[in-house]
C-alpha cells in the first residue's frame, strides 16, 4: 500500500485527531457525528477551518523546498537513452550465450539419466535372472529332499533334514513371489505346488502324530518348524480340524441341551473340560517355542470352533420369544465366557479373544434389544393396568395402604431381581425404574385436576404411600440396585429427586382432602340462617341450650378421626375447621346484621307511631333470643372442635367467631336487663 505521509501538527489544541483523515475507514458522516457529542457545530467548524489553513501553508512549504530540483529534472536526463542503447547490445550477447550453455547442459543430463536408467534395467535385470537361477535351483533341490520323482514322497524326514527344507522351502517363497509375473516361473508353479503339498503333508502327519502320540520334542520341533516357514495359522487350522472339531461335533448339538439334566449348563462344562484334556497338551509345548507370539491355538482353534458348531448345531439358545428361558442361556453363556477367558495365559491372550471376529459375531447374536423390549411390556404393563379409578386397597397387608403403590413397588424391585436384570442391559433397567416413578406420577397430576374422583380415604391412604415410598427409596438403591451393579453409586439422589415427582403431588392430595371434608361440613351450616325465622314472633322460650343442627356441622370430620392421625392427620384437622368456623363466622354475621337491621327498623316504627311493642314474658326479645341462640350455638361448636383436636386450638378465624359470639351473648343480656 502508499505509505501514510506525516501531517503537520496544529498551531492550536482541535477537537479532533488530525490523524483520523488518513485512515481507511474514515467516515465523514461518523466523523462529523463523534465530534458533535463533544462539541458544537460552530466549534468544530471553526477548528476545521484553523487546521485548513496549517495544511495549506504546510504545502506550500513542502513545494518551495524542492522546486529547483523539479526544474532541474528535464536536464539531466538528456542523452540517458542512448546511454541506455549501448547497453543493450552486450545484454542481449550475454543472454545469448547463457541460453546455449544452458541448452548444452541439458543435453548432457538427458544423455546421462537414459543411460542411469539403462543401467538400472540391466541391474533389475540381472537381480531377477539371480532370483529366477535361485527358484530353480531351489524347485531342483527340494524335488530331490522330498523325493517327489522318486516316489517316497511324505516320508518321515530326520530333525536336520526338516529344517533344511523348511530353509530351502521359505527361500523358494521369497523369491517366487518377487518375480511371480515372469513366464518361467509359471511354468515352475505346477512344481512349486507339489512341493508345497508335500511339505505340507510331512509337516501334517509329523504334527499329528505327535499329537496322538503326546511326543513333546517331535510336536515342539513340528511347531517350530510351522513358524519358520511362517505357517502359524496353517498349524492352528489342523489342530481345530483334526482335534477340536469331531469333540465339539459330539459336545456341542440342541440334543444335548434338550436331553441332558443340565443342560446347556452341561454343555458349556463338557466344553470347558475338553480343554485341558485335549488342549493342554499343545499349549504347553507351544509356550516352549521360540518367537509364537501369534500362535494361539485357544483363540484361532478352540474358539471358532465352538462359536461355529454353537450357531450351526444348537441356535436354539438364541431365541428371545420365552424370556425366562432366553436369561437363562444369556447368563449361563457369560458364565461360560468368563470360564473360557480364565483358560487363557494372558491379559494379551483375553484381549485377543475379545477382538476375535468369531467372539463379536458370538456376543451380537443375543437379541438383547428384544428381550428387554419384551421385559419392558411387562413390568411396565403390570403397572400400567393397575392405573384406574376408583383407587384399589393392596391385597396384602404390608408397606403400603393401595394397590398402585404396592405394584409399583414390585416392578422396581423386579428389574433389579434375578430372572429379569442382565448386567448388559443396565442402562435400559435403570431408565425403566426412573420411568416407572415418573409414570404413576404423571397420572396421579391427571387425577388431580379433577379432586372429586378422590375420596378422604384415598388422600389419606396416599399421602401414606409416597411418604413410605420416599423413606424406602434409599432401601431400594443400597440393598437392591447396587447388590447388581456399581456403576450407579452415585446416582441416588437422581433417584430421591425422580421420586421428587410424586412428593411434590402432597400439597394438591392435602388440598383436596380438605376440600372434600369442608364443603361437606358447610353444608350442615345451611340451619344458621333458619334460627331468626324459630323466634320472629312465636313467642318461644329463652334459648337455653345450643341447636341440634351444631351437632353434625363436624360430623364428616368425626367420622375420619381414626384415619386423621397422626401429624398430617392434624394438619388436615385445623386446615377443615379453620374454613369451617371462616364460612360460620360469614353465615352468622350475615344473621345477625340482618336482625340488627330488622331491629332498627321496628324500634323506628314504633317511634313514629309514639306506642310501644308489647314485650315476650321472660321480657327478652325476639332479636336477643336469636342472638343467645347464636352465641350458645358457637359456644358449643367451640366445645366440640376442641374435642375433635383433643386440645385446645387458637387461630384467628375462631377468635374472630368466639369474639362475635360474647359480643351477641352480652347484647342479648344487657338488653333484657335493660328491659
Amino acid at each position: 500500500g502508499v505509505a501514510k505521509m506525516s501531517l503537520p501538527l496544529p498551531s492550536e489544541e482541535l477537537c479532533f485527531n488530525p490523524n483520523v483523515f488518513q485512515s481507511e475507514e474514515f467516515s465523514v458522516d461518523e466523523f462529523v457525528s463523534q465530534c458533535k457529542r463533544r462539541v458544537t457545530t460552530e466549534h468544530l467548524h471553526d477548528d476545521l477551518q484553523s487546521y485548513y489553513v496549517t495544511l495549506k501553508a504546510a504545502m506550500v512549504e513542502l513545494i518551495n523546498k524542492d522546486y529547483a530540483d523539479f526544474l532541474d529534472l528535464s536536464a539531466n536526463l538528456v542523452g540517458m537513452d542512448k546511454q541506455i542503447e549501448g547497453l543493450s547490445s552486450p545484454l542481449s550477447q550475454l543472454h545469448q550465450e547463457i541460453m546455449a550453455i544452458k541448452y548444452s547442459m541439458e543435453k548432457v543430463l538427458h544423455s546421462l539419466e537414459n543411460k542411469m536408467a539403462a543401467r538400472k534395467a540391466l541391474r533389475e535385470k540381472k537381480v531377477k535372472l539371480q532370483k529366477l537361477m535361485v527358484v530353480m535351483d531351489t524347485t531342483d533341490l527340494l524335488e530331490k529332499l522330498l523325493d517327489i520323482r522318486g516316489g517316497k514322497a511324505g516320508r518321515v524326514m530326520q530333525g536336520g533334514e526338516l529344517d533344511r527344507v523348511a530353509m530351502e522351502f521359505n527361500k523358494l517363497r521369497h523369491n517366487a513371489s518377487s518375480i511371480a509375473d515372469h513366464s518361467l516361473v509359471k511354468t515352475l508353479t505346477p512344481r512349486m505346488v507339489a512341493i508345497t503339498e508335500c511339505f505340507q503333508k510331512i509337516l501334517e502327519k509329523m504334527l499329528t502324530q505327535a499329537l496322538n502320540d503326546k511326543n513333546h520334542e517331535l510336536l515342539l520341533h513340528a511347531l517350530e518348524t510351522y513358524v519358520l516357514i511362517c505357517r502359524q495359522d496353517a498349524a492352528e487350522e489342523l489342530f481345530r480340524n483334526y482335534i477340536v472339531l469331531p469333540n465339539m461335533n459330539e459336545i456341542i448339538s440342541t440334543k444335548t441341551i434338550l436331553t441332558q439334566s443340565e443342560g446347556l449348563v452341561g454343555m458349556y462344562s463338557a466344553i470347558l473340560k475338553f480343554i485341558p484334556k485335549y488342549c493342554g497338551f499343545i499349549l504347553e509345548v507351544s509356550e516352549g517355542v521360540q518367537g509364537t507370539d501369534e500362535f494361539d491355538f485357544l483363540v484361532n482353534s478352540v474358539w471358532p470352533e465352538v462359536v461355529t458348531a454353537i450357531e450351526t448345531r444348537a441356535s436354539v439358545i438364541f431365541a428371545p420369544g420365552n424370556p425366562d428361558t432366553f436369561y437363562k442361556n444369556f447368563t449361563a453363556t457369560m458364565d461360560f465366557l468368563d470360564k473360557f477367558e480364565s483358560s487363557c495365559r494372558s491379559i494379551e491372550q483375553v484381549k485377543r479373544l475379545r477382538a476375535h471376529p468369531n467372539y463379536i459375531s458370538f456376543i451380537n447374536k443375543w437379541s438383547l434389544p428384544v428381550y428387554f423390549q419384551i421385559r419392558f411390556q411387562e413390568i411396565a404393563g403390570n403397572l400400567e393396568s393397575k392405573l384406574d379409578l376408583p383407587l384399589k386397597e393392596a391385597d396384602e397387608i404390608g408397606l403400603y395402604s393401595l394397590e398402585i403403590f404396592s405394584v409399583l413397588s414390585s416392578c422396581l424391585i423386579q428389574c433389579w431381581a434375578d430372572g429379569t436384570y442382565l448386567s448388559a442391559l443396565v442402562h435400559r433397567f435403570w431408565k425403566l425404574t426412573l420411568q416407572l416413578i415418573i409414570r404413576l406420577g404423571v397420572w396421579l397430576s391427571e387425577v388431580l385436576e379433577k379432586p372429586e374422583v378422590l375420596s378422604v380415604n384415598d388422600c389419606v391412604k396416599l399421602v401414606h404411600d409416597i411418604h413410605t415410598l420416599d423413606e424406602q427409596m434409599p432401601n431400594i438403591f443400597n440393598n437392591i440396585i447396587l447388590s447388581k451393579t456399581r456403576q450407579f453409586t452415585t446416582q441416588q439422589v437422581s433417584l430421591q429427586q425422580t421420586c421428587g415427582c410424586l412428593v411434590v403431588l402432597l400439597p394438591k392430595i392435602s388440598d383436596c382432602a380438605t376440600d372434600v371434608l369442608s364443603n361437606q361440613s358447610i353444608k350442615n351450616l345451611d340451619p344458621v340462617y333458619t334460627i331468626p325465622r324459630l323466634y320472629r314472633r312465636t313467642n318461644r322460650e329463652i334459648p337455653s341450650k345450643a341447636s341440634s343442627y351444631v351437632t353434625i356441622i363436624l360430623k364428616p370430620l368425626c367420622q375420619m378421626s381414626e384415619e386423621l392421625e397422626g401429624e398430617q392427620g392434624l394438619k388436615w384437622k385445623r386446615r377443615v375447621i379453620d374454613i369451617v368456623t371462616e364460612r360460620y363466622h360469614d353465615m352468622t354475621s350475615e344473621v345477625l346484621s340482618n336482625v340488627k337491621r330488622t331491629e332498627d327498623s321496628l324500634l323506628k316504627l314504633k317511634r313514629s307511631r309514639r306506642s310501644l311493642i308489647p314485650e315476650t314474658r321472660s321480657g327478652m326479645s325476639d332479636d336477643n333470643k336469636i342472638r343467645l341462640q347464636i352465641a350458645l350455638d358457637i359456644e358449643y361448636y367451640i366445645q366440640e372442635v376442641n374435642k375433635i383436636l383433643t386440645s385446645e386450638y387458637t387461630s384467628s378465624s375462631l377468635t374472630k367467631l368466639l369474639e362475635m359470639a360474647a359480643l351477641a351473648k352480652s347484647t342479648a343480656l344487657t338488653s333484657t336487663d335493660t328491659n
